[in-house]
């Protein structure tokens, strides 16, 4: 067994293109392995398309994965059910997966994340630790956040929605201040949205939107809550003509943008009564998605989207930085304004 594992050290490894002996001797530049490995996905994303047949996807039923399989022998391993609200992750027969280039929309504007002052870690420690759980620590926007709430955004929480959805109306409020002449102006979407017009339909919501018109917006936030154990982000922006799914699990949902591109047209039918062609609009799974490496940081990975693409900035935060904008979202939070 030992010669086994040695011989392996010492083959080399066609993904990376290196011999495992160089990764663990740290002599190999890891950009290149990480290129390498991009690369090699590319290849196989492409060449599983090729196997696949070209359609528009129009199934209202199909074979879902049967997690009791797991346990029961004697289940099968998929079953038939509707593909309404379902991960495609969980879909015997997925959709396409689709490779965008990156977008290069925007400025590269990033700047070094500022440390946190010595009073806004006081206000991070007094919002989670000093007092009972039911206490109502800020009231904003007919919304009463608790300390409860807060807590969930301690590290390896799941964020809950009243955060998701106060966090949003924060940078809704942010797109009408004088202070950002520059910024697009920005409606967001409440988070039971996108369950309601999936499950239901456009008749169920419509009224939600009755004394606004979204089309006098620049940028539309929809927050998805998938298979109601995952939070992702559709963007629409309405002068780019793109309808983008932020999904930090790298997995696309082709279902969403084609039910929100019906949306559109609805609206605009309800609303202005007019007509809205959408058929140059670009709708796809954004490529340039910061991918989370645990089960717990999809609600704050759609947050900081949200907030970068709202203010006209390029996607540039990863997975290290997100304790650091977990801390930052209660200050920005508690105070009912965000820093930047």
């Amino acid at each position: 067994m030992q010669q086994a594992v040695r011989n392996y050290n010492d083959r080399y490894h066609s993904t990376i293109k290196r011999r495992p002996n160089d990764v663990q001797s740290h002599s190999i530049n890891f950009d290149e392995v990480r290129a390498n490995l991009k690369k090699t996905k590319e290849k196989w994303i492409n060449k599983t398309n090729e196997k696949r047949e070209e359609y528009n996807e129009k199934r209202t039923t199909g074979f879902l994965k049967n997690y009791k399989a797991a346990r029961l022998k004697h289940q099968p391993r998929f079953v038939k059910g509707k593909l309404q609200n379902v991960h495609p992750s969980n879909i015997k027969r997925p959709l396409k997966f689709n490779i965008l280039p990156i977008e290069k929309d925007y400025p590269d504007n990033r700047t070094e994340l500022p440390d946190l002052t010595e009073e806004q870690l006081s206000i991070i420690n007094t919002a989670i630790n000093e007092g009972p759980d039911d206490e109502v620590l800020t009231s904003k926007f007919r919304m009463d956040i608790t300390r409860r709430d807060i807590k969930s955004l301690k590290n390896n929480k799941w964020l809950n929605d009243k955060i998701i959805e106060f966090y949003l109306k924060l940078i809704v409020e942010r797109s009408k201040e004088s202070n950002f002449p520059n910024s697009p102006k920005v409606f967001a979407m409440n988070t039971f949205f996108a369950t309601r017009l999936l499950n239901v339909g456009y008749q169920s919501i419509k009224r939600w939107t009755r004394s606004v018109n979204i089309f006098d917006y620049d940028i539309l936030l929809i927050p998805v809550h998938v298979n109601q154990n995952h939070w992702a982000i559709s963007i629409i922006d309405f002068p780019n003509k793109t309808m983008k799914y932020y999904d930090s699990l790298g997995v696309p949902n082709a279902q969403i943008l084609e039910t929100l591109e019906e949306y559109l047209r609805n609206e605009s039918m309800d609303k202005p009564q007019i007509p809205f062609d959408t058929s140059n609009f670009i709708k796809d799974a954004a490529a340039n998605t910061p991918q989370q490496e645990n089960a717990n940081d999809c609600g704050v990975f759609s947050c900081s989207i949200a907030e970068n693409i709202s203010k006209h900035r390029q996607i540039l935060f990863t997975q290290e930085n997100i304790p650091y904008i977990r801390k930052r979202m209660i200050v920005e939070i508690i105070q009912g304004k965000l820093l930047t």
